[in-house]
């Protein structure tokens, strides 16, 4: 049997939307940015245009964070876990599959870069989640607008405990509109809704966060279920940064288009003995940073649910963008986003694949709009999520 064929005969799709309201306003890349901070010991502005600050790594934002006021930064986890020196190392990357585009930042060691915003954007960024509702679409005062994710995750169990994921996922550039976004993404979640904590990390295109219509690398965490807590990227105190070359928010490139994929490794796993979150990108850097654990309740002890997927969100009065790709064909894996080679992280601090654990999605498509399958296992693809669609004017009627 063909992957293609295996990967139709596993086909599931999910449903599950989220409102997360953001505030602030449209920039463009030519607009002022905010001054320079006084702390810089290097500015550093790159091919893509984007302005770092060096900043020395104990005066970076994180440690205003009330929790993180006596924190010892850790500039490595107590344990790697061995299969992350094995992606390093080994040639995970076929002829079907290339690399995303992630050059180094290049800040002095002992420094670490903070991304200049715009200033405009700066003044509105408190880019918090208001609310958050599974399988409702709800507007809030603050940010009307619809959340929706395609999204396969783990199922439910009393007992689950994960400390963790990776997987590869393939990187896009779909057209979006002012004030909206879209995502690829991973999230490690623990707790009930209303007190959600939730660690998201992947790819988006943000026009209202960034700036501009390009593809960047991201992170989100929340405490409470969206409402008080959390931020994007080091939005607000909480991210230690450890990494010199690579950061949050920075810029991808070359982006998937046509049948040329490029994908990067994601993984995000918790540290053992301290207790805290992890982010490793690959090919690029070994260790961008973590979330410490005193950020959160729940997830300070494990995750009980890992998902991989999608997310868009639009204003009411503007169509639906797109999802990943923009296509979704469960009979060409080459035009359709994708999460493969998943694997978690078990109670043990393992790395398991998926082959015993159960993986459920809503099991339909939004309409024409978005779908999310579940391929199972496909010689080597692995465990894949494929997930994505063109949105349009009639999705969130």
């Amino acid at each position: 049997m063909g992957l293609k064929e295996a990967m139709l005969l596993s086909f599931a799709t999910c449903f599950l939307i989220f409102n997360k309201g953001v505030e602030g306003t449209r920039t463009t890349l030519s607009e002022v940015v905010q001054s320079p901070n006084e702390s810089a010991m290097k500015t550093i502005t790159t091919e893509a245009g984007q302005v770092f600050d060096c900043v020395d790594i104990y005066k970076q934002p994180a440690l205003d964070h009330p929790s993180l006021k006596n924190h010892k930064i850790q500039m490595k986890p107590t344990s790697i876990p061995k299969r992350l020196e094995t992606e390093k190392s080994s040639a995970k990357f076929t002829s079907n599959y290339s690399q995303i585009g992630m050059k180094s930042i290049g800040c002095p060691q002992g420094t670490v870069p903070i991304l200049r915003y715009q200033q405009n954007v700066l003044k509105k960024a408190t880019i918090r989640s208001r609310s958050r509702s599974q399988g409702s679409r709800i507007n809030v005062p603050h940010s009307p607008g619809y959340h929706l994710t395609m999204m396969a995750k783990t199922k439910p169990q009393e007992n689950a405990k994960y400390h963790g994921s990776k997987t590869y996922i393939a990187v896009y550039t779909p057209p979006m509109l002012p004030d909206q976004f879209t995502e690829g993404a991973m999230w490690i979640n623990n707790g009930p809704p209303d007190q959600l904590n939730s660690i998201q990390v992947g790819w988006t295109v943000n026009p209202t966060l960034y700036g501009d219509n390009r593809t960047h690398l991201f992170g989100y965490w929340t405490a409470d279920g969206y409402k008080q807590t959390g931020c994007f990227d080091i939005r607000c105190p909480g991210f230690v940064q450890i990494s010199a070359a690579t950061s949050l928010g920075l810029i991808l490139e070359p982006t998937s288009h046509g049948r040329v994929q490029y994908e990067g490794l994601f993984h995000v796993f918790q540290d053992s003995k301290t207790g805290d979150w992890w982010l490793a990108i690959l090919p690029h850097d070994l260790f961008v940073g973590y979330w410490p654990k005193y950020l959160f309740t729940s997830l300070a002890s494990h995750a009980n649910q890992i998902a991989w997927g999608g997310e868009v969100y639009s204003p009411r009065d503007k169509p639906a963008p797109p999802m990943g790709s923009g296509q979704f064909n469960m009979k060409d894996t080459e035009v359709t986003c994708y999460a493969r080679a998943i694997e978690i992280i078990d109670e043990s601090y393992q790395h398991r694949d998926l082959r015993f654990i159960e993986i459920i999605t809503d099991g339909f498509s939004y309409n024409h709009c978005y779908a999310v399958g579940y391929t199972g296992f496909v010689r080597y693809v692995g465990y894949s999520v494929l997930f994505g669609g063109p949105g349009g004017s009639d999705c969130f009627n």
